[in-house]
């Protein structure tokens, strides 16, 4: 044999190897590339924010008529924004559809509703909303609703929480459970942090519900979710338990409060721009599961997204509200 002929061989020989190497070669990245995409696609699903929970905070606690409960009837309660609806009552029907088609559009998912115990004049208010829910027939198209209970009687021993579990159930669960908030299977409560509601953060549980503590996180005292992330009542990590709490504004210095703490009252530090940037980052790199915001109508304190006439911002009066749909959208797509 020549060395033409062993030359012509090994070509044709190395040829061979080439091709089944490149076969072999694409079959293999094939099957990366589907194991790859196969794997990562439900948590880019995850990362994209579509799996991601928008909750409101919510307070039902109003009377109609400016110097109404909450309407500035005491310098605890002192308000200067107008809500577009005016003065409302949290009872008035008309206001309870527009807040709930308001949110629905807005697509937030849960509302976490401020409540003052059994028989109160919130207990009032939230039967009358849940009622109103249920009337309309298609109440799956709206918003969930959890409690979340407030410190309605600060003395030692002052809490029942047998009462308090059984009359949300009663009340709440039991009778509206295409209604009321499952997190993530069960039905959810929340308590504030406060000395005697939930002393070193501690709650008594009830296996029929998932309990969890909100509010504030001081040095020695932790929360589950928080409020905000903005004020110095926060001191701990963030984000928080998989959740991200955003707050467009925080001012109290007219409740009589020391002390007291005045947070973008002009929206000139985009302080609720930046704290959805980052919302969305978290949700992106799938560190939250929960993005909370604080508040749609708290009005004393300033922190509500719902559209009104502010005192001392120069914006529409949909300024707050179109700007967290956009956002919303912006995570669900």
């Amino acid at each position: 044999m020549n060395h033409s002929e062993i030359k012509g061989s090994n070509g044709g020989f190395m040829k061979k190897y080439i091709a089944i190497g490149l076969v072999i070669g694409i079959l293999i990245g094939f099957g990366i590339s589907y194991v790859y995409f196969s794997v990562l696609e439900p948590l880019f699903t995850s990362r994209n924010g579509q799996n991601v929970q928008v909750g409101i905070f919510y307070y039902a606690w109003y009377d109609e008529g400016l110097g109404g409960s909450f309407w500035g009837e005491s310098v605890d309660h002192t308000v200067v924004d107008k809500p577009v609806e005016g003065w409302y009552g949290s009872q008035n029907k008309t206001v309870i559809h527009d807040h709930f088609e308001w949110l629905r559009e807005l697509r937030v998912d849960f509302l976490v509703v401020s409540w003052w115990g059994p028989d109160s004049d919130t207990d009032s208010s939230m039967k009358t909303i849940f009622q109103t829910l249920a009337s309309w027939g298609n109440a799956s198209a709206y918003p969930k609703i959890a409690l979340l209970v407030e410190p309605f009687n600060e003395t030692e021993n002052g809490y029942n929480f047998t009462k308090i579990y059984s009359h949300i159930n009663a009340n709440y669960v039991s009778k509206y459970p295409q209604i009321y908030f499952n997190y993530p299977n069960k039905p959810l409560v929340c308590y504030f942090n406060h000395p005697y509601l939930t002393p070193n953060g501690q709650i008594p549980e009830n296996d029929q519900f998932l309990s969890i503590t909100v509010g504030h996180h001081y040095e020695d005292y932790c929360v589950d979710w928080a409020f905000d992330h903005i004020t110095p009542h926060w001191r701990g990590p963030v984000p928080h338990n998989r959740t991200y709490s955003i707050c467009p504004r925080y001012d109290d210095s007219r409740l009589n409060r020391t002390p007291y703490y005045v947070i973008d009252p002009n929206y000139t530090q985009q302080i609720y721009l930046r704290e959805w940037r980052n919302a969305l980052g978290f949700a992106k790199e799938n560190k939250i599961e929960l993005i909370l915001i604080n508040s749609w109508n708290e009005f004393n304190e300033r922190s509500m997204i719902e559209p009104h006439k502010d005192a001392t911002a120069s914006v529409d009066d949909f300024f707050l509200y179109n700007a967290t749909k956009q956002y919303i959208n912006e995570l669900k797509t």
